[in-house]
């Protein structure tokens, strides 16, 4: 999955509405999430200093999308 606009960003996030496929696919969805985060810090906020993946201050890597489907429910 390519990011270009917030319409395959979406569709990236719709697909994480079902739970059968988020459960059997969740490894590449693990890593085409972690590609949206930083298209969306470096083309649309214009961020370029935030180190990815995401650390945690006790060195331990934040898993972005565990951390998402956390909040959403």
């Amino acid at each position: 999955m390519k990011f270009s606009d917030f319409r395959v960003c979406k569709a990236l996030l719709d697909m994480l509405e079902d739970v059968d496929y988020f459960l059997k696919y969740k490894y590449y969805l693990e890593i085409t999430f972690d590609s949206m985060i930083e298209w969306f810090l470096k083309e649309k906020l214009e961020i370029h200093s935030r180190p990815l993946p995401a650390y945690a201050s006790n060195n331990r890597q934040v898993k972005l999308l565990d951390l998402y489907m956390a909040v959403k429910r």
